[in-house]
């Protein structure tokens, strides 16, 4: 399994849907930023910090956020898409 961004690409962080089909409270004030990838890593269901989204093994991602310069760590790869 490959990952689905790279390090340096442009994405757009959105909600992140919880097993309980609620949105994830922890995402909500990034939910619309943009950033650039700058280190991702491969995470085994196992180890999910969130056990309710029932993730397959998956990608997370840290993102710097373009306003701010903040780094958001950890962002599920299904937290983003391609800006």
């Amino acid at each position: 399994m490959d990952p689905k961004f790279v390090l340096g690409q442009k994405v757009h962080i959105i909600t992140l849907i919880d097993g309980y089909g609620r949105p994830d409270p922890r995402m909500t004030k990034w939910v619309g930023k943009n950033g650039e990838v700058v280190n991702y890593f491969f995470v085994s269901a196992i180890e999910t910090w969130e056990k309710t989204l029932n993730p397959p093994d998956i990608y997370c991602y840290d993102v710097r956020l373009d306003e701010g310069g903040d780094i958001v760590r950890g962002i599920p790869e299904v937290g983003l898409e391609p800006e």
